[in-house]
């Protein structure tokens, strides 16, 4: 019998695993960047992306990279990370001084909290704030739109941390409310699921794959393109024509493409399986269907499993979601 305690340990510590690969790299490089020549107009960045693409981990491992900048002889906090929710602008401040170590975080009133959280970015010399949801302050969502916006122009003219706003596709709009917040926020980045659209993108993918299998702590026959796609030393891999990566075009549909998603069926996998079996097609198929059967997507078509569908059903798919071409 499997052991439950072991199982959920190695699926704990893969879940925690980071994939420093090129597609996230180069966000973190932009974010470094950003906070390395903070100028007074140009105060952070906007990521925007789809839910599960990476952003919030993208994040909070950023933080928890640089977390040893915290110290108590430097009297310092490296960044925090914040999410916009329903509660409003006060919940937003209790949230921040809670980050930022305040031990009274709900005393006071709403100016107070406010004035507070800049007083301590400043005093802590605070980095880079994270604000994930960031589009909950555009016009129809949660908070007060002027409200927000007016906000975010204080916080950034008022501090020297860089803002970086977290949120899905609608979010870049915050960067075209008005001429000042486009000076603030020049630079747009979008964090796109993986895809199979030309080569470079599939070796994007293969990269990633290839990552989390080293630390899966299984054997994957299942992604036996991966190892064929590999230089005789092992050290390197690259797209080949006389490859073919039927399975690894399954894997991407069942995933979409997204990190979160991918992470989720590979440690469905370790649950069920013991370290010295196998990750196989069947084993993938069945564990889709147990899994995501009523996973419908808005397109209303009928569901089917991607590990036991034709390929050509599959790709017809993943060109309707545009991932593949």
């Amino acid at each position: 019998m499997r052991n439950c305690i072991s199982a959920a340990n190695e699926a704990s510590q893969f879940k925690q695993h980071y994939s420093y690969v090129d597609k996230f790299d180069s966000v973190m490089q932009a974010i470094t960047d950003n906070i390395d020549y903070r100028f007074a107009e140009d105060c952070g960045i906007i990521i925007a992306g789809d839910s599960g693409t990476g952003k919030s981990t993208l994040s909070k491992r950023f933080l928890l990279d640089h977390s040893g900048a915290d110290t108590d002889e430097t009297d310092s906090i490296f960044g925090i990370y914040v999410e916009i929710c329903g509660s409003g602008f006060e919940a937003l401040y209790e949230d921040m001084l809670e980050q930022l170590h305040c031990k009274d975080h709900r005393l006071g009133s709403v100016a107070s909290k406010k004035r507070r959280v800049i007083e301590l970015i400043n005093a802590l010399d605070v980095k880079v704030i994270f604000v994930d949801e960031a589009q909950e302050g555009l016009p129809g969502a949660v908070l007060p739109s002027s409200g927000y916006i007016k906000l975010l122009k204080e916080f950034t003219n008022k501090t020297n941390a860089s803002w970086v706003l977290l949120g899905p596709e609608k979010v870049k709009r915050i960067a075209d409310i008005d001429e000042q917040m486009g000076e603030r926020f020049t630079q747009v980045l979008t964090l796109e699921a993986f895809n199979c659209k030309g080569n470079e993108n599939i070796e994007a993918f293969m990269e990633y794959i290839i990552e989390l299998l080293g630390v899966l702590g299984r054997k994957a026959p299942f992604f036996k393109c991966l190892r064929e796609s590999m230089n005789e030393e092992g050290t390197d891999f690259e797209y080949k024509d006389d490859v073919d990566y039927e399975n690894l075009l399954r894997f991407l549909l069942a995933t979409k493409g997204r990190p979160r998603r991918i992470t989720r069926l590979l440690t469905d996998c370790i649950h069920h399986t013991a370290p010295t079996e196998k990750i196989t097609k069947a084993l993938l198929a069945q564990l889709y269907e147990k899994k995501y059967r009523n996973d419908v997507e808005i397109d209303n078509q009928e569901w089917f499993n991607p590990f036991t569908a034709s390929k050509a059903k599959v790709i017809a798919k993943l060109r309707l979601w545009g991932l593949y071409a």
